[in-house]
């Protein structure tokens, strides 16, 4: 099961959206920065970077409209 996002839509509408479309773009980012700092690494070890980067339930109680985080 995908996760699923809620994220700002037109006219400030809601909507929920694929989590997949919405994470490429900020992981791509996260990789370029990685290979910039770091040079080219190979993929086990650019996973084993992110995932040492990476901080779960970093972000609570955010509200957006009616909905809450």
């Amino acid at each position: 099961m995908p996760l699923e996002l809620i994220s700002l839509f037109q006219h400030q509408a809601v909507k929920t959206i694929s989590g997949t479309s919405m994470a490429t773009p900020h992981v791509a980012g996260l990789i370029a920065y990685l290979i910039t700092a770091e040079g080219y690494l190979p993929p086990a070890t650019m996973i084993q970077k992110i995932q040492a980067y990476s901080a779960k339930n970093a972000l609570s109680n955010m509200v957006v409209g009616e909905y809450r985080f």
